[in-house]
């Protein structure tokens, strides 16, 4: 994205709305609950992919827009642009979809749960009490690095890793210690 690029900027006006529910510039379960002055937390409503395609319609049409020449999601995103293409027909012209599925498969889904058992597993979860300043941080790594794992294929595995060892046998002087540069996926 950008000027004389596939998206062009000088050529189109591009919205990048962020989804609902995020905590990084919406309303969230981070967020304070006017009502107990707390963060929502766990007590958050429960969000579907139509609640959010039906804010999306509702920031445009607050911005004045009523259609859009194309509407561009990755994964999660892909699945909010195609609950806005099937909610409103005629919001937009085109639709590019990226790394994305009309709906998550059995196998996704048991390894999101696997991912939020590793998070509340996290003796810092707390039940979902926890501290801004003692994060779960040792179940939301491991939870990203099983999501970064997932968001690959075996083909480019192989490319970027294969068996490579790696450089330095100090740090495989233990049972536990990496070999594979592949065992260092970053988070």
């Amino acid at each position: 994205m950008g000027p004389k690029k596939p998206i062009d900027t000088d050529q189109y006006f591009v919205i990048c709305a962020n989804s609902l529910g995020s905590c990084f510039g919406s309303t969230g379960p981070g967020s304070i609950n006017p009502k107990t002055q707390e963060p929502y937390r766990l007590e958050f409503p429960k969000l579907a992919l139509e609640d959010i395609a039906k804010f999306t319609n509702e920031v445009l049409k607050h911005l004045g827009i009523d259609s859009l020449k194309a509407v561009v999601g990755p994964s999660m995103g892909g699945m909010t642009a195609m609950s806005l293409l099937l909610k409103y027909p005629s919001i937009c012209e085109r639709l590019l979809l990226i790394s994305t599925a009309s709906a998550s498969r059995p196998f996704s889904i048991s390894l999101r749960s696997l991912q939020r058992l590793m998070i509340t597993s996290d003796p810092n979860w707390k039940s979902g009490k926890y501290s801004i300043d003692d994060l779960p941080l040792n179940g939301m790594k491991l939870a990203r690095m099983l999501g970064m794992i997932t968001y690959r294929s075996a083909a480019e595995w192989n490319q970027r890793f294969g068996r490579d060892l790696v450089p330095s046998s100090e740090n495989r002087d233990s049972f536990f210690k990496v070999d594979f540069q592949v065992e260092a996926i970053p988070t």
